[in-house]
């Protein structure tokens, strides 16, 4: 299971996701969107994502906009990700890691290894959502714009 966790003017995004026959993620709906200082709704938001799991869906075409911008006011992914930043879930094999990303040119991202996070075996779900809740809370403290 892998799910995407957004951070943007003190809100979580977290979109559904979906698996590509072209063998990549893509968002889908419901979009959840939480009050990072709400711990329990963002909690809830992530475990509704998480069991919703990833299924299979034709390869879209390229130029489909991305599902977020329906919910958020942005009119580009550009725009959004400008001030968003991203983190991800991943339970492969009983290994549950947290990653997070830096930001490249032109709105894309890339996983940073000094965010990576491996949790210790038998680590599960309720473990890695907290832990990343704590993570992305901390961000949003010292997020430029809110000083």
């Amino acid at each position: 299971m892998f799910c995407e966790c957004y951070l943007r003017k003190g809100l979580v995004y977290l979109p559904g996701l979906a698996k590509a026959t072209a063998g990549f993620y893509i968002g889908i709906d419901p979009v959840l969107i939480v009050p990072i200082a709400d711990t329990d709704a963002v909690l809830k938001a992530m475990h509704e994502i998480w069991i919703s799991g990833n299924p299979i869906v034709p390869t879209p075409p390229p130029d489909e906009p991305a599902v977020l911008l329906k919910y958020v006011n942005a009119k580009t992914w550009g725009a959004f990700a400008r001030d968003a930043l991203l983190w991800t879930m991943d339970e492969d094999n009983g290994v549950c890691k947290i990653v997070g990303y830096r930001k490249v040119r032109h709105g894309g991202y890339v996983p940073d290894p000094e965010q990576t996070i491996t949790l210790p075996a038998g680590a599960g779900f309720d473990e890695m959502a907290k832990r990343l809740v704590e993570i992305m809370q901390a961000a949003a403290e010292f997020k430029p714009e809110q000083r």
